[in-house]
């Protein structure tokens, strides 16, 4: 199978922002919703999968690109194993991206890295970012169907844990020197969960 150069994505955007203490996907980032900055930062992407809980809509004007489609949460409440459970399920692409909306500074280089390093490696299912010597849950590559399987499972057992889906042969973790190459900066692997996150970055 050839990459696509223009992946579907999924991005998780159904946390409660606990941690935030206000809405997260709406808050302002450089004069720019959290949301849109991450929509903004996706120009290979065709089709895009806003997953939410039901519970917390959007505002309309958040997903009015042409390209998104909203995916409810089926089981809420369990995190982003959830979310990407509901993402892959709304979708029938070979090759998927999942992101967060906590990480406003994703760089498009870095997430075609993911694709073309998943799609040259037959035998990963799943491929994903090394910080500080550790697999990061997000961004990362996945085959919908083994991941939508392994998923299942791991939910099906009261599993919520990221990192038990990463804890797998069938993972891919690119190292830190090489997708540095793709964003120098590192900003990639920020992820913005409180204002004192916000108030170091900016």
């Amino acid at each position: 199978m050839t990459a696509p150069t223009q992946p579907t994505v999924i991005v998780l955007a159904g946390g409660s922002s606990r941690r935030m203490g206000t809405d997260k996907r709406v808050l302002d980032i450089d004069g720019t919703p959290r949301l849109q900055r991450v929509i903004d930062g996706l120009p290979d992407a065709t089709s895009i999968l806003v997953v939410i809980d039901p519970d917390r809509p959007l505002p309309d004007d958040l997903v009015a690109d042409g390209r998104i489609r909203v995916v409810h949460d089926r089981r809420t409440s369990k995190g982003p194993l959830g979310g990407i459970e509901a993402g892959l399920a709304a979708t029938d692409d070979a090759m998927v991206l999942v992101l967060a909306v906590d990480m406003p500074w994703l760089a498009p280089s870095v997430l075609r890295l993911l694709a073309a390093r998943l799609d040259s490696d037959r035998g990963a299912d799943l491929a994903c970012l090394m910080v500080d010597g550790r697999p990061q849950p997000f961004p990362m590559a996945c085959r919908r169907g083994m991941t939508r399987m392994r998923t299942a499972r791991l939910l099906d057992r009261g599993e919520r844990r990221m990192r038990v889906l990463l804890d797998d042969s069938m993972t891919l973790a690119i190292g830190e020197t090489e997708w540095r190459r793709a964003d120098p900066s590192g900003r990639s692997a920020l992820d913005i969960d409180t204002p004192a996150d916000l108030a170091r970055e900016r």
